[in-house]
């Protein structure tokens, strides 16, 4: 996915279903050298994490948006739900992986928060949205 994101060009949401099929390729000498030729990456698109030639898994330690603490700013590492239109409309808001999440107010009603997207964009998302995005 990272080959079909970073060097072709494929946005977060189209290469799930292409990969799924280069996943097929029975040749570990084409998959080294997607590794080499990307830096031997730690983790996807989507931010899951990619084992090494040894099958070892980078540790890292995440958690939904919706257990985050008000007033704090937090890193996007990860998203569960790789559905192409829960994708999309993260794009339209600029949500990408890396990107800072500060939750600004936590709705009592729904548990829906209102945040700001890298200092810049503020905007409201449900809980269910929260639950999907993985924070650091």
């Amino acid at each position: 996915e990272l080959f079909l994101s970073n060097v072709m060009g494929l946005k977060w949401d189209e290469v799930h279903d292409i990969a799924e099929q280069v996943e097929h390729i029975q040749s570990a000498l084409f998959f080294d050298r997607i590794d080499k030729m990307l830096g031997n990456p730690q983790f996807d698109p989507h931010g899951e994490p990619i084992p090494d030639s040894d099958g070892r898994l980078p540790v890292y330690k995440t958690f939904p948006l919706s257990e985050a603490t008000l007033k704090k700013k937090y890193k996007l590492a990860g998203v569960t739900n790789h559905e192409g239109s829960f994708l999309k409309y993260l794009d339209s808001l600029g949500v990408s992986i890396g990107c800072s999440i500060e939750i600004l107010q936590i709705l009592e009603f729904d548990k829906s928060m209102s945040v700001s997207i890298n200092t810049r964009t503020k905007t409201i998302f449900s809980y269910t949205i929260c639950r999907n995005l993985l924070v650091i």
